[in-house]
């Protein structure tokens, strides 16, 4: 009688042990998919907000990289970066804007263009919750 109780208490425990372990991996998991993708954004949000072309093409390449990680880790595409033609409106520019974006840098004419498109509001968001 008491072997048949030590024989399920040892398979409960063992399916306790089971179960931790798989929960505690997939949880491991989700945590190294989330650090990637939110260090994937952080950097496309660096490159966008930097001024120095070399540097932007620096984070750029870099989220590229984090994007093709997360990609193998999954087996699918991330969606870590937002839709820049999202409610993209048509502008008609004057001859002082087209003069004064020839003079700008890479990130200060997509901070341009963000504040005309007002999705820079985005980028505020996320500065603001890190």
């Amino acid at each position: 009688m008491f072997n048949i109780i030590y024989i399920s208490i040892g398979i409960f425990l063992l399916l306790l042990a089971v179960s931790v372990f798989l929960t505690a991996r997939r949880h491991i998991f989700d945590k190294q998919v989330r650090d990637y993708s939110e260090a994937a954004l952080w950097y496309e949000i660096k490159a966008q907000n930097e001024e120095d072309m070399s540097k932007a093409h620096e984070y750029m390449m870099e989220s590229e990289r984090l994007k093709g990680v997360v990609e193998k880790m999954t087996g699918m595409q991330p969606k870590v970066s937002y839709n820049v033609t999202a409610g993209v409106r048509e502008h008609s520019l004057s001859s002082d804007d087209f003069d004064a974006i020839q003079n700008m840098s890479l990130g200060q004419t997509m901070r341009f263009y963000g504040e005309r498109r007002e999705d820079n509001v985005i980028n505020a968001d996320f500065k603001n919750k890190s």
